[in-house]
């Protein structure tokens, strides 16, 4: 079935799941393909590949390519051929080549005989290893998957999830185990994902993350003094979302809070209004009459959504294509934590419109990222920085603009490492009341970076108030794009810079020092301390939500 998955749960409790290992029959199927250019012919609008890591099939089904690198076994933005625009056949040519026509003929012209693309075949229907949804109380422990057609888990509306000591990773002799790794939307709360291995994964390893109602084009309409047309909606994102008794809350368009709150006291929904992705939409009534100068662009959040309570600890997630970590909910601990190899930044904690049709994350507040280590990030050459924080607007494919609401707020970092990055290691925009501290920034800005973010640095801080930025390390040991930290004081306020090391000159590696030291209180707390930096603002409390 489309959207079929091997093992469906659905409105489920109290489920144990452990102890499989489940794979996919290359040898009748193949699901991708690094595969090398062997012959172009523009006239023609075809590329045609060798193809040596994967016997082919007839039946082929082209479901993407990107570029890639065999140096650095990733994509890359300037190294291979990205084999863009619509595909008017797939022919086996050999035994081991094939052949792609393109619509557009001229789409062929960039191709060049040696060139490497990424091919991903595609399965008729959508195939996940797991499908689920209106769970609660679900365990997943010591399971190994090595393929999975499409996502490897997708779950909508759960509570109480926890995925422990499991392994998605290629089986010998393979690049990539599945499109899409770990997708967790209409989360009700309590998340865990501990002990865990995501290793050759196409698209985000973990996206963890709740919705928001944007409106797409037309905005979300006014109707009457009470309703609303939430508009241009995706039903797998929205459905769970709307219900009687739902509390609803407002930004503007920039994010910014508006005063008003409300429940909903009915609802109709309209299907297949428009063609796209973003097919239908909602009618919706609140208990409470609407702002007097209601904008019909006015963006809604579901507060009964404003959970997390998630733990993402101790896992290793390497060699993807996308992000490691894509987290859009509150309440949580990223910590000790390994990335290594990513297209594009590892570690992202933002509410995001993405490419005018995503409405991702709530409000974000009362997280912790420590002690993590991300090397080797961001081949791709994507906004806006290999560990980023705050939200706005990421413009198709990849332009991340800041607003001036501050949507994520009271996010502790620290003791993180992050080395090797093309464009800057560390990033914070539309945020407030984020302490940055011990942290390790080491040869980032390997390449130049987009005119939109020259003179950034290796670390910035933009459209932000109530930062404290202290003891962390910085050093490059060979020539860089960009260097420093950069504050944007037109538009940020309140910042602390003390007693970092390195940030106002390019520094070795051999003269770092090792003495920096968490502190916690009598009960295990961390301690966030400034006042010796003569900070006298509250930049707020942290506390393990384990």
């Amino acid at each position: 079935e489309s959207n079929g998955a091997y093992f469906g749960v659905y409105d489920s409790e109290s489920i144990e799941i452990c102890n499989m290992t489940i794979d996919w029959d290359w040898n009748k199927y193949p699901i991708f393909s690094v595969a090398q250019i062997c012959d172009v012919n523009v006239d023609e609008g075809t590329v045609e590949y060798e193809v040596n890591d994967c016997k082919l099939v007839d039946e082929l089904v082209h479901g993407g390519a990107r570029s890639w690198d065999p140096a650095i076994n990733n994509r890359s933005e300037s190294v291979g051929f990205a084999l863009g625009g619509t595909i008017n056949k797939l022919e086996r040519t050999a035994e081991n080549k094939v052949k792609y026509t393109f619509n557009v003929k001229s789409n062929a012209a960039s191709a060049k005989v040696g060139d490497w693309t990424q091919l991903y075949f595609r399965t008729k229907q959508y195939v996940n290893a797991f499908r689920m949804s209106n769970n609660r109380h679900i365990s997943f422990h010591d399971l190994e998957i090595n393929t999975a057609p499409y996502q490897v888990i997708y779950s909508n509306d759960s509570e109480y999830f926890e995925i422990i000591n499991c392994k998605v990773q290629p089986s010998e002799g393979r690049r990539l185990a599945s499109y899409g790794g770990v997708e967790i939307h209409s989360v009700n709360g309590y998340f865990k994902l501990e002990n865990c291995v995501l290793d050759g994964i196409c698209d985000d390893n973990l996206h963890l993350s709740n919705h928001f109602f944007g409106g797409g084009i037309n905005g979300n309409p006014k109707i009457d003094d009470h309703t609303v047309m939430l508009d241009y909606l995706q039903l797998w994102m929205a459905e769970t979302d709307i219900y009687e008794g739902a509390k609803f809350e407002m930004r503007t368009q920039q994010f910014e809070k508006i005063d008003w709150e409300s429940t909903i006291e009915s609802f109709e929904w309209e299907l297949n209004v428009y063609t796209g992705a973003s097919q239908h939409r909602c009618k919706v009534r609140f208990k409470d009459p609407l702002p007097e100068d209601y904008n019909d662009f006015t963006l809604f959040w579901n507060a009964d959504k404003y959970k997390g309570n998630f733990i993402v600890r101790n896992n290793e997630f390497r060699n993807g294509l996308c992000h490691a970590l894509y987290i859009g909910i509150p309440n949580g601990i990223i910590e000790n934590n390994k990335m290594d190899n990513f297209a594009y930044p590892s570690l992202i904690l933002h509410s995001v419109i993405r490419w005018t049709r995503w409405y991702i994350g709530t409000p974000i507040t009362n997280v912790i990222i420590r002690n993590n280590t991300l090397t080797n990030n961001n081949t791709a050459q994507r906004d806006p920085a290999s560990m980023f924080v705050g939200g706005g607007y990421d413009l198709q494919p990849s332009n991340y603009y800041p607003v001036t609401g501050r949507v994520t707020d009271h996010v502790l970092i620290e003791n993180n490492t992050i080395e090797d990055s093309t464009w800057s290691a560390f990033g914070i925009f539309s945020a407030e009341d984020i302490v940055v501290r011990k942290n390790k920034f080491l040869n980032s800005n390997n390449l130049p970076t987009k005119v939109r973010f020259k003179g950034y640095g290796n670390v910035y801080i933009a459209e932000a108030d109530n930062v404290v930025f202290i003891e962390n390390l910085i050093a490059n040991d060979h020539e860089t794009y960009e260097n420093g930290l950069f504050v944007d004081e037109t538009t940020s306020s309140n910042i602390l810079v003390e007693g970092n090391y390195g940030f106002d000159k390019a520094t070795s590696m051999a003269d770092l020092t090792e003495n920096i030291e968490q502190t916690y209180d009598d009960d295990g707390n961390l301690i966030v301390d400034v006042t010796s930096y003569g900070y006298s603002e509250t930049v707020g409390s942290f506390s393990d939500s384990s």
